[in-house]
């Protein structure tokens, strides 16, 4: 599946304190997609295109070991301190949800999805991490599972520059509202990664 995905990889300002009131209006350039869970952009025809929110970033439930569906990638200084993730929406007009990895560094959460997708639309990915360090060469590895079925995922060599990572895929399978999806994440390092948005278009 991977050979039919599009991505787009906008490097992004190394500092935090500016990256985070920046980011979501990049975010949001690149995506169309700030105004609310619905949003209708221009389509390569020239006709609408609409965009569907999958996730409420507020919804999101932290998965025990034995729930976890990535629990065969755990190792043994995995951990996730519920304060290490937090939802940021002061400072831009679409949630997006914080992950720090000094405190979370194995994190699943999951909820049911809020609209249909239907098989071949595609799905739209956009996540972001601040520059990644290690105290060795490491990795981390961000996946979105839809009904059970990885669609998505990505591995980030370690060290990394701060970076916005935007992907396109087409559905493998019809899933109908309320089907589970999954977001994980594992870094290795102290590092800072955030989930924009997981859309349906």
């Amino acid at each position: 599946m991977r050979e039919h995905s599009r991505a787009v990889y906008v490097g992004a300002a190394a500092s935090i304190a500016s990256a985070v009131i920046v980011v979501p209006s990049i975010a949001c350039l690149l995506l169309a997609a700030c105004a609310s869970d619905t949003d209708t952009i221009p389509g390569d025809s020239g006709g609408p295109v609409v965009k569907l929110d999958l996730v409420d970033h507020e919804k999101w439930e932290l998965l025990a070991e034995a729930d976890d569906p990535f629990a065969a990638l755990r190792k043994p200084d995995a951990k996730c301190d519920p304060t290490g993730f937090y939802v940021e929406s002061e400072l831009g007009d679409t949630p997006w949800i914080d992950i720090t990895t000094r405190l979370c560094n194995f994190f699943t959460v999951r909820q049911p999805t809020l609209h249909d997708i239907k098989k071949g639309a595609t799905l739209v990915v956009a996540v972001r991490h601040f520059d990644l360090t290690a105290p060795d060469p490491g990795e981390g590895y961000v996946a979105v599972m839809i009904g059970g079925e990885k669609v998505w995922d990505k591995t980030v060599k370690i060290p990394a520059k701060d970076t916005i990572i935007i992907e396109e895929l087409p559905a493998p399978a019809d899933a109908p509202k309320g089907t589970p999806i999954v977001f994980h994440l594992h870094n290795h390092g102290e590092n800072s990664w955030q989930l924009f948005q997981i859309q349906v278009k």
